[in-house]
């Protein structure tokens, strides 16, 4: 019973404050979000598909688990930049957002063995506390042959039917971004994804181990682009989706 009533608080927190933000817009073009590059000037309308939108940001590692490495630079870092630039692009559009970790911190427990297990878990039980529209897992590849590169997405296609729809949106306007050809990939084992009961997706928006995509990854400039291309997918998701699993007809 709390978990409902936790639910419907947060949906309506989320109405009230898509509202405030259309009404008191940041300053950005619509056209920057449904296409093409972010450019300054005022916010006339919300971004088609997004105001209103409840999307959890969730960047992968943090605190003790500083995931993939390399150049002096720590997975961690790069997914928690990624992931607040794009929730200021996301508020701006009209979407409330709602962010795993917004600090280098992890969330796991003391026990000895099981401390990964647990941050994966808290990390579920929060959106299901949530229950978002959209939840984004955002983190950074690696491999030890540098030739690989660019960003790819992985969805579940057993959880929900609307997670291959949102996968394809991202994957396309990241490959858009960083000029590669990649292609989006079904992944049933990654136990976020398998857990999730909400529409959801794992951004991989590049490769640590590859020079282009690191110098991409760790410049405020290259992080907005990849944020403007997770912005945009979003958009076209909301304009697109299917009605999601969990939510009744």
């Amino acid at each position: 019973m709390r978990r409902v009533f936790t639910a419907r608080r947060t949906k309506l927190l989320a109405l009230l404050c898509a509202v405030l933000t259309a009404y008191w817009a940041a300053p950005k073009l619509v056209s920057a979000v449904l296409g093409g590059d972010p450019a300054p000037g005022p916010l006339v309308q919300p971004a088609a598909g997004l105001a209103g939108k409840l999307v959890m940001l969730d960047p992968g590692h943090g605190g003790r688990d500083p995931g993939a490495a390399a150049g002096g630079h720590e997975e961690k870092d790069v997914v928690l930049a990624v992931a607040l630039t794009l929730r200021e692009l996301l508020q701006e559009a009209g979407a409330v957002v709602v962010m795993v970790r917004e600090t280098d911190v992890d969330l796991s427990e003391p026990i000895p063995g099981k401390m990964k297990l647990t941050d994966l878990s808290r990390r579920l039980q929060m959106a299901g506390e949530v229950m978002p529209d959209v939840y984004l897992s955002i983190h950074a590849n690696s491999f030890p042959a540098p030739k690989w590169r660019g960003p790819q997405v992985f969805y579940n296609n057993v959880v929900d039917p609307s997670n291959r729809v949102l996968a394809s949106f991202l994957q396309e306007e990241l490959s858009a971004s960083f000029g590669t050809n990649r292609v989006m990939v079904v992944d049933q084992r990654q136990y976020i994804l398998k857990n999730l009961t909400v529409p959801a997706a794992c951004a991989e928006i590049g490769f640590m181990t590859n020079p282009q995509d690191l110098s991409l990854m760790v410049t405020p400039d290259g992080q907005r682009a990849i944020a403007w291309a997770l912005c945009r997918g979003l958009a076209k998701y909301f304009r697109h989706a299917p009605q999601p699993a969990w939510r009744p007809q």
